[in-house]
């Protein structure tokens, strides 16, 4: 395998950052809109508790939550849990996309 990126073909660096891209891709991510909304991306469900517990938090703090799940092919049952259980016991009205 040539990793000098001679000849056209991929160098170390290119590897590199498209494993970055992948992980950076994997990771939960939260955003708010305005003070009404929040949106949790949930791409599998293999990140902490804490982190989880953060979203959660957040959440907590607006009306309505869309817990974006597309793509997600599953992972952590506890994770799964524990992220579906702080959703319902709040007053929150949630859309699973």
């Amino acid at each position: 395998m040539d990793l000098s990126g001679g000849g056209g073909g991929s160098d170390i660096w290119d590897l590199l950052r498209e494993e970055e891209r992948d992980e950076h891709l994997m990771r939960a991510r939260y955003q708010e809109y305005g003070d009404s909304l929040a949106v949790i991306k949930v791409p599998e469900f293999a990140f902490s508790i804490s982190e989880v517990q953060n979203m959660i938090e957040k959440a907590r703090k607006r009306q309505g939550l869309i817990l974006d799940l597309r793509g997600n092919p599953g992972g952590s049952v506890e994770t799964l849990k524990y992220l579906v259980g702080g959703c319902s016991r709040r007053k929150l009205r949630s859309l699973i996309v």
